[in-house]
């Protein structure tokens, strides 16, 4: 059974978000602060995390990165602030989808469900772009780092997992197919494309981008904006040099 922490000082939007979330078989752990978030991160594994930004100690903005040093698992912020400048800092600093408030209980159900398929890469689930990637070989080697599909994640020395989200993982594993070649930026955003037909856009595409050659760091023997290339005005080349299939 999959676990989703929900955190949230409205009682009321826990108690809907619960609801609907165990008529799906979806375990639901609740917090109303960001101090309980933590302490339910540090003893429990949860699959994914809905994240109110309106929190009573703190601004949940202010603790993505501290969610992001524990766990990989799908964060969604909840949030009644839309405008987009808010939906992009939350991506660039580890969000995975920005679900505006007030929202359709059925449709947060959809993302979270979502989400959660991409996130344990369940094949059965997978869009024809991803059967495609899923037919390829398992394992592919650039640098110092090992992308193992089978685990949809990629790895360092050591065997240390770089934690990429589900979305970062699917645009590193296209921009690595079709290494050589210059993928667009709405090519990108198809490639993360789901099954509610619900895509990125292409800013997001750039700061998730960014965040994946930051989580790489410079570790495959170059700078990341070396190994991908921004190909101004069009979209991402990954640098067939680096690459070493096995």
């Amino acid at each position: 059974m999959d676990t989703v922490l929900v955190v949230d000082d409205d009682k009321m939007i826990r108690h809907v978000v619960r609801v609907h979330l165990e008529d799906e078989n979806i375990m639901v752990i609740e917090a109303a602060t960001i101090k309980r978030l933590f302490d339910i991160l540090g003893a429990y594994r949860v699959d994914l995390i809905l994240l109110d930004l309106g929190l009573p100690d703190g601004d949940g903005m202010d603790c993505i990165a501290g969610i992001r040093a524990q766990t990989d698992a799908p964060l969604l912020i909840v949030s009644g602030d839309g405008e987009d400048a808010k939906k992009l800092q939350g991506f660039h600093l580890g969000a995975d989808d920005y679900i505006a408030k007030p929202f359709n209980a059925e449709e947060l159900v959809a993302r979270v469900k979502s989400s959660l398929r991409r996130y344990k890469g369940v094949a059965g689930m997978a869009t024809p772009q991803q059967k495609s990637q899923g037919e390829a070989g398992d394992d592919v080697v650039f640098g110092a780092w090992r992308l193992r599909r089978s685990h949809h994640q990629v790895y360092g020395c050591g065997d240390v997992s770089l934690k990429l989200t589900a979305q970062e993982f699917r645009i590193l594993d296209g921009l690595l197919q079709r290494a050589g070649q210059v993928i667009r930026r709405d090519e990108l955003c198809e490639i993360v494309r789901d099954e509610y037909n619900y895509a990125p856009s292409p800013r997001a595409i750039d700061i998730k981008v960014m965040r994946i050659r930051k989580k790489l760091d410079g570790g495959a023997g170059g700078t990341m904006e070396d190994i991908i290339k921004t190909m101004r005005g069009v979209g991402y080349m990954f640098n067939p040099d680096c690459l070493d299939q096995e």
